[in-house]
């Protein structure tokens, strides 16, 4: 018997130092959905923050031996690894509990799905190319997955959304790429969906023999990298190592229209699922990450998301009623009582880019303090190169005195000659008008 619902949030993304973080971004899930899922099944509604003592169920897992990894190893490691002492608290804190998730790890939904905990878990998609961030849902819950199908988005929209992209940026285009092309997409280097079985995150240098061999079966391989990231020198080099690479930064969805371009390939970025609607060929270096019912995905699948028609859906009470009946006594509620806002689309947008401009500005500050800190510590050498530079100038001035004392004559050369061991022209020429005007 389901006693409370638990919205859960990404739990495995670990950072000690960001937990008011991770506490905030399921406080912002419970606020959106806590209300309607009260009203829908009358149960308590918590965040997993009180649900799981997370710093017991982290240390259970080994936190302690692990503490000396550095942070993106830490997190990777933990995507990956789940001990039975941690697994065994987790299954005996959701115990009669239905899950409501926010892109819940796969290492957690497979716990889930093993001890028939019930869940739905939501995502926004990765298809950015219409006019919203549509929502996806997956669950184990028969019923409520069969619910998910009748609300779910026709195949044909997102065809039609791509050929109306296509005809808009057609019209505008100045440039034409060449003929017989492919486009290699980048991704941020430190994406979770990158983190491979060892708990290290792959690399485009992994596939160094299958880019090579995308650029040898078409004329131009254009490259397009992650607008937030810069591309790692090595890649670069690398990349542009390759006689017909070149690189372009235009919009992705403008290079979508040109004819041109007949494959998108790349690690496994959102973008490359995209391309298909597009009409380009697509292939996943690494492994897919996200399986879509829209998008070959198997039904079947527990993993497999269904993308909703519209995101209004999530918003209202009896949609949760509806979703959840087979599994929870449901309160249904009249038309003139249901939830309604002037503009789902743009209300859904707007927040998701608060949550991911959040979330991507506190996990850039780490990256930003790694930068500060090598920084630091060159302008620490700096200092201390300019504290040696002093007692070089000293030691010049000592000399020039013992010289001069002997013979003033060779004042001059002895001030160019002496001026030759100083390391940099504007600091000779410094110490040379000094000397001279003694």
């Amino acid at each position: 018997m389901i006693k409370k619902i638990v919205i859960f949030t990404d739990c495995m993304k670990y950072y000690a130092d960001k937990l008011d973080f991770h506490i905030n971004k399921a406080k912002v899930f419970y606020n959106l959905f806590n209300f309607q899922l009260k009203k829908a099944t009358g149960l308590p509604v918590e965040t997993h923050f009180e649900a799981i003592d997370m710093n017991k169920f982290m240390l259970l897992n080994g936190l302690e031996d692990l503490l000396h990894l550095e942070k993106d190893s830490l997190f990777a490691y933990f995507y990956n690894n789940i001990n039975i002492k941690a697994e065994e608290y987790l299954i005996e804190s959701l115990k009669d509990c239905l899950i409501i998730g926010y892109h819940l790890p796969k290492l957690i939904l497979n716990i889930l799905i093993r001890n028939n905990i019930p869940y739905v878990d939501t995502f926004e998609t990765s298809y950015r190319f219409m006019q919203d961030t549509y929502v996806g849902c997956r669950t184990n819950i028969k019923d409520a997955k069969d619910y998910l199908l009748s609300k779910s988005l026709s195949v044909n929209t997102m065809y039609v959304y791509a050929n109306y992209l296509k005809a808009f940026y057609r019209n505008s285009l100045n440039y034409r790429l060449d003929n017989n092309s492919c486009l290699l997409i980048g991704q941020t280097s430190r994406d979770t969906v990158l983190i491979k079985k060892d708990s290290t995150f792959v690399s485009l240098l992994e596939y160094k023999d299958q880019i090579i061999a995308m650029s040898k079966k078409y004329k131009t391989l254009y490259y397009k990298m992650h607008p937030a990231e810069s591309l790692p020198r090595n890649i670069r080099e690398f990349l542009q190592s390759i006689p017909n690479a070149v690189e372009e930064n235009r919009n992705f969805y403008e290079l979508m229209a040109q004819d041109g371009i007949e494959e998108v390939f790349g690690l496994n970025s959102g973008a490359i699922s995209e391309a298909k609607f597009f009409g380009k060929k697509r292939t996943f270096l690494f492994e897919k990450f996200h399986e879509y019912y829209q998008d070959e995905g198997d039904i079947n699948n527990p993993h497999t998301f269904i993308i909703l028609n519209s995101n209004s859906h999530i918003f209202k009470i009896n949609f949760w009623a509806d979703l959840l009946s087979s599994l929870v006594s449901v309160n249904k509620v009249e038309d003139n009582d249901e939830v309604y806002f002037d503009n789902y689309q743009s209300l859904f947008s707007s927040f998701m880019k608060v949550i991911s401009s959040y979330e991507f500005n506190i996990y850039a500050n780490y990256d930003v303090k790694k930068t500060v800190s090598w920084h630091n510590d060159r302008i620490s050498n700096l200092e201390s190169n300019i504290e040696r530079l002093g007692n070089v100038e000293g030691n010049i001035y000592n000399i020039f005195e013992r010289l001069n004392k002997r013979n003033n004559k060779f004042k001059k050369i002895s001030i160019n000659l002496l001026c030759s061991f100083v390391p940099t022209k504007q600091w000779r020429k410094k110490v040379r008008n000094k000397y001279l005007n003694h």
